[in-house]
């Protein structure tokens, strides 16, 4: 057909970001890959040890999920693809800076919260997570959140051990009492 398709690297580029922060990263390389056909949608994540600019150099800081005594990968410590996008073929391994993530995460991809990294395409959207709640707010979280479940939902999953540790707290948290 065309080639040897190309296929993201997604590397931990923060090491002050939250855990949700890491897995919009992978939302992120999948949505960019869904809309470049000249890569694969499924990314290689690497998040290991310590945080990383461009390919596995120049380590930055300390990655605060990982835990070798469970995987030297965290993402998979926590989920995994299906089956049905796993990439079989050869690709060209791209990686990018985190400067071209920003703007990714910023312009065509989703985000936990509304703000600015500086690349924001939305001016209005920079910042309101800490203002009054408006429709604008809701319907932006709507939208985002929509989008991460559409992508989650058709390309990995939560591990049954974690998700059912997840539903034994919640079950615990929310048990009926007799007050």
């Amino acid at each position: 057909m065309g080639g040897i398709k190309k296929q993201f690297v997604v590397n931990m580029t923060d090491a002050n970001a939250g855990f949700f922060a890491y897995i919009e990263y992978v939302i992120n390389a999948i949505i960019c890959g869904e809309r470049n056909k000249e890569y694969v949608n499924t990314p290689i994540v690497n998040f290991g040890k310590h945080t990383v600019g461009i390919g596995s150099k120049n380590k930055i800081g300390n990655n605060k999920f990982y835990d070798p005594n469970y995987n030297e990968n965290m993402f998979f410590n926590y989920f995994r693809f299906k089956d049905s996008v796993k990439v079989n073929e050869e690709t060209r391994l791209d990686y990018r800076s985190p400067r071209f993530w920003m703007v990714v995460h910023d312009n065509i991809g989703i985000m936990c919260y509304p703000h600015d990294t500086g690349h924001t395409a939305d001016a209005n959207m920079q910042d309101d997570y800490d203002k009054p709640y408006t429709k604008k707010n809701d319907d932006w979280y709507k939208e985002n959140r929509l989008e991460a479940n559409r992508v989650i939902s058709q390309y990995f999953e939560v591990l049954p051990e974690i998700q059912k540790s997840l539903d034994d707290e919640w079950a615990e948290l929310f048990k009926p009492t007799d007050k």
